[in-house]
């Protein structure tokens, strides 16, 4: 017996649930209960990003959480952190600090910790980000091209370089992104085909919101 998947991540995200339902003797890197790690964007007035890979039930009151993402969840994180700025620290929001980390020196975040008057604008790239992670990409791929062709024509080839690589990111997250629903359904779909005079029936089989064939 054998499945077919769409892409490779497809693939390991299926063998990962199987292994999980059936123990195969000699499966042991993916027995354990923990998952593929997601990503996390925080409930917050500043919200954070995190990785988030867990034993138990993602808490969608505390967060919004995209994934699984079978490789490459830190490296998609990094790239998220250089477009967006977003913060991924543990500091508490609520008070204001003397002064930013280094990340924010390093370009990497806006510093809300300090500079509480960013709000809205900070709140805008959080939802950018998250379209992004919904592979709603598009509107800010077109953003950064008009930028690229006009950092160009003004011979700041540096900067047009610095959108075409945001870009290139950006189109890579768009081809893995992967969607797992947050909560724990359990449900058989069944896709029904006519061809001619042949009928062809799909059934996914759903549990705890995993796709298990």
């Amino acid at each position: 017996e054998f499945f077919l998947t769409n892409t490779e991540i497809d693939a390991l995200l299926l063998e990962n649930n199987l292994i999980k339902k059936y123990s195969p003797k000699y499966n042991i890197l993916l027995k354990d209960e923990k998952t593929y790690p997601f990503i996390k964007i925080s409930k917050e007035d500043f919200p954070s990003i995190k990785i988030v890979r867990t034993t138990k039930a993602l808490d969608i009151k505390t967060g919004e959480y995209f994934g699984p993402y079978p490789y490459g969840a830190w490296r998609l994180k990094a790239v998220l952190m250089k477009l967006f700025k977003i913060r991924d620290c543990n500091r508490d929001m609520k008070k204001k600090s003397q002064r930013p980390c280094l990340k924010y020196y390093m370009k990497s975040c806006t510093g809300p910790c300090v500079y509480k008057d960013i709000k809205e604008d900070y709140n805008n790239d959080i939802e950018s980000l998250k379209q992004v992670l919904r592979g709603n990409s598009s509107k800010l791929i077109s953003e950064l091209s008009i930028l690229m062709n006009k950092s160009a024509e003004e011979m700041d080839f540096e900067k047009s370089i610095i959108y075409r690589e945001q870009i290139k990111e950006l189109k890579n997250i768009a081809n893995s992104q992967i969607i797992q629903y947050e909560r724990e359904l359990d449900e058989d779909i069944f896709v029904f085909k006519t061809i001619l005079d042949k009928a062809f029936i799909c059934v996914l089989n759903m549990r705890d919101g995993k796709i298990l064939g």
